[in-house]
């Protein structure tokens, strides 16, 4: 496997175990991908222990990287982004069937506490 790939495959791995950590943390429910606290804290840890001890002991497996400088953060930054979109899309598609309350008015992230990320946008745009 080339290493720009293992890099964005690595980072895309960390940021949606933490991404999902959060979420669970502070309680944003229907963030989640799995509705289990348990289930979704293994996850997290399942996509976060790989990718944070490869890049722990990176400059060693690789001392010669072609992964560098610009690449890097471009590389680091659409992981990231990935991250964030592919898990409010996954968690949306799994809580699919949840029933937003007809009178909340909350704004930000604190809508993800009682409605999916999808249909908070359908709500924003009606």
């Amino acid at each position: 496997m080339k290493l720009p790939v293992l890099y964005f495959i690595l980072a895309l791995g960390v940021g949606t175990g933490l991404l999902q950590l959060v979420f669970d943390i502070a309680k944003y429910r229907y963030g989640l991908i799995f509705g289990s606290t348990s289930l979704n804290r293994f996850f997290s840890a399942l996509l976060l222990a790989p990718g944070v001890i490869v890049f722990f002991i990176w400059n060693k497996l690789y001392p010669v990287s072609v992964v560098q400088g610009a690449e890097q953060s471009a590389l680091f930054a659409l992981a990231a982004l990935t991250a964030v979109v592919g898990s409010l899309a996954i968690s949306s598609f799994t809580n699919r069937r949840c029933i937003p309350p007809a009178d909340f008015k909350g704004e930000g992230l604190d809508v993800l506490r009682v409605m999916t990320f999808y249909q908070a946008i359908r709500r924003k745009f009606k």
